[in-house]
């Protein structure tokens, strides 16, 4: 999971959250909805080892046909990613744990959802992350709690899997938040790590201080 991270996390967030749902009662011009930043509270992150990257962007478009009338929405969505270096065994000096936090906006047009993100299950928003990295397998679901974030509730999955890291085969877990609607977005979060760290005390940590907005500057 070296090389191809950053790339796994962007088709991963892509996939399973472009298409997003807001409201827009009549067609008219092209119309961009953009989603406001989401973070973990920087002190958490740095208690754990975990290193903020600079905040991405990812649009997407999609157009609705109603009669014979069309609209265009951009989508801009955006993405938070953490890194925390192993510094002991094999893989030392590998990015080897993940932790990224995703905020899509609301749009809805005509009643029609714009993304399944709300409604997606754990199994389901994993299963985008296979779809889209050729060195991970998803296993069986292993765990499942129920963390606040954002003043809500969020259901947190744990699926055991693994992952190509250092070119060898790692026993992975993969720690998915469903979706939290605040501020007119929808925020998940998705921690990768391998096993023998047991980053899971972290991760739940990080998800229960998830912060949104937060500013773009």
């Amino acid at each position: 999971m070296n090389a191809n991270r950053r790339q796994f996390l962007a088709a991963t967030a892509g996939a399973s959250l472009a298409a997003t749902a807001g409201c827009l009662g009549l067609l008219s011009d092209a119309t961009t909805f953009e989603a406001q930043q989401a973070a973990t509270a920087e002190a958490v992150a740095s208690d754990g080892n975990y290193v903020k990257q600079e905040p991405r962007e990812l649009r997407a478009e999609r157009t609705f046909s109603v009669g014979d009338q069309e609209q265009t929405v951009t989508v801009v969505n955006w993405v938070t990613e953490y890194y925390k270096t192993i510094d002991v065994g094999p893989l030392s000096g590998q990015r080897a744990g993940v932790f990224a936090a995703v905020s899509t906006p609301q749009v809805e047009i005509l009643g029609e959802s714009f993304n399944p993100l709300a409604d997606a299950s754990p199994r389901n928003i994993i299963s985008r992350f296979q779809q889209q990295y050729g060195g991970m397998t998803v296993g069986d679901r292993v765990g499942q709690t129920t963390l606040g974030a954002l003043g809500a509730s969020a259901l947190v999955s744990t699926f055991e899997g693994s992952a190509t890291m250092a070119g060898q085969q790692v026993d992975t877990n993969f720690v998915v938040s469903g979706s939290v609607e605040n501020a007119g977005d929808h925020v998940v979060s998705l921690g990768v790590f391998p096993r023998e760290l047991d980053e899971q005390g972290t991760v739940h940590a990080m998800i229960e201080n998830l912060e949104h907005p937060v500013s773009s500057e």
